[in-house]
């Protein structure tokens, strides 16, 4: 009876073995560098492969954090929101919209209707 309980006392042990020495092959190589990422120079610094706002060490650098303001009328989509110019509610003082928001049409040509266009 005892050899029963031995063996599979035995494997749990080594499963949990190799448990604790895969999660050791998970840490960040990043943490342990004292090299620091400058997160403005287009360089990877710290050498773990990212540079700049690309680097997670960066996320809360001011240098990753702002965003362009929207320019209305050059047809580039300047604060990255996925709107561009009119369509922008950024542009809302400088533009004017011609979306009806209750008649299921298109009216402004931006590619949304009724309540699904930002305009309504």
């Amino acid at each position: 009876m005892f050899k029963f309980f031995t063996k599979p006392l035995f494997l749990l042990m080594i499963i949990g073995v190799f448990a604790l020495t895969a999660m050791g092959a998970c840490d960040d190589d990043s943490s342990s560098s004292s090299k620091q990422e400058i997160c403005d120079n287009e360089i990877d610094d710290d050498d773990d492969g990212y540079t700049d706002c690309d680097d997670q060490d960066c996320g809360d650098d001011t240098a990753c954090n702002e965003t362009a303001d929207e320019i209305c009328d050059n047809e580039v989509d300047d604060d990255n929101d996925g709107f561009a110019d009119c369509n922008d509610s950024d542009c809302a003082d400088e533009c004017e919209y011609l979306e009806i928001c209750d008649n299921e049409i298109d009216d402004d040509n931006d590619n949304y209707t009724d309540c699904d266009d930002q305009d309504c």
